[in-house]
């Protein structure tokens, strides 16, 4: 039996022919409509299951950036450094290319600690660290 809001729609215990024809007819578009919902749900839920995948991504993406820079000049940090330079290695070696390694060191950045405080030693740093950004290709970083 088929109840809706307290009224029998549809009943398989009756058996005559007008009633079978209702019930058929009930019970079909039933059957339509769960179909659809079915498909429906099914779409949403894979609709969610790709929103919930590209976002995991773009945060895993932000993640790996945020491990691989230093918070405070936005620089390639030592990890990160050292993971790249060892495949620049491998791919020299392999095209049997030079490879150059250019160190830069800020000095006296102790005096200006010890004078003006690390605000001023940390204002320093970020202020050379997109000097270097600038001076730099989208290739390069």
């Amino acid at each position: 039996m088929l109840a809706v809001f307290g009224w029998t729609v549809a009943s398989l215990h009756d058996f005559t022919p007008g009633h079978m024809l209702l019930n058929g007819l009930a019970f079909g578009s039933l059957t339509i409509y769960a179909i659809a919902a079915a498909a429906a749900s099914r779409r949403m839920s894979v609709n969610m299951e790709k929103r919930l995948r590209l976002d995991l991504l773009v945060h895993n993406m932000e993640l790996e950036n945020m491990a691989m820079r230093d918070d405070l000049t936005r620089l390639f940090n030592r990890r990160y450094f050292f993971d790249r330079l060892e495949r620049e290695l491998e791919t020299a070696r392999g095209f049997q290319r030079p490879l150059s390694v250019l160190l830069v060191d800020v000095d006296q950045l102790k005096a200006v600690n010890d004078t003006y405080g690390h605000r001023t030693g940390d204002e320093v740093l970020t202020n050379f660290g997109q000097f270097l950004l600038g001076q730099t290709r989208a290739s390069d970083k």
